[in-house]
């Protein structure tokens, strides 16, 4: 850091200041002003790190001053308390918060009148079978019916040697 390197080179004051002494007379200028008309400027501190080495411009030696970040400090002491501030504008109404939890239940109300009577509601579902009631008398004998059919077995169905035997000569002919 070549700032660093400035305040170690003005330590030995009177080194340094004969070394500069050599290079100012090539360098005086008149200054007009506050000052008189005899004032010499000086070296600048670019000026000094440039004659102790540092090679690049003005721009680049600035940005070399800046040191890497150090420790955190300790906490200052409490400042003062400040004086009131004026009283700011109202700011915009905020968002609509979160519901709050249940409040406690109110008293009773007083009972209202009577109402319409309401439209009739929709059919219920059927209810269970009840239980069976008595046995009642006996009717009158009915006329003779049609005679009925006879299934055919092998058309009309089929027993389950039957199904076993049709799945056997399937399976013969599919592999043989």
């Amino acid at each position: 850091m070549y700032w660093r390197r400035l305040i170690d080179m003005f330590e030995p004051l009177k080194e340094t200041t004969l070394k500069m002494q050599g290079t100012l007379s090539d360098e005086k200028k008149q200054l007009s002003g506050t000052f008189g008309d005899d004032v010499v400027r000086g070296y600048s501190a670019y000026d000094v790190a440039v004659l102790e080495g540092f090679v690049g411009d003005k721009a680049a030696w600035l940005a070399s001053l800046k040191g890497e970040k150090g420790d955190q400090g300790e906490q200052g002491i409490q400042g003062e308390q400040g004086i009131q501030g004026i009283q700011g504008e109202t700011g915009p109404r905020g968002p609509v918060g979160p519901q709050g939890p249940q409040g406690p239940a109110g008293p009773i109300g007083y009972t209202g009148a009577k109402g319409d009577k309401g439209d009739m509601g929709p059919r219920g579902q059927q209810g269970p079978r009840g239980e069976s009631g008595p046995i009642g008398f006996t009717g009158a004998k009915g006329d003779k019916g049609d005679p009925g059919y006879s299934p055919v077995r092998g058309v009309d169905y089929w027993t389950e040697d039957d199904k076993e035997a049709i799945i056997e000569e399937v399976l013969r002919r599919i592999n043989p």
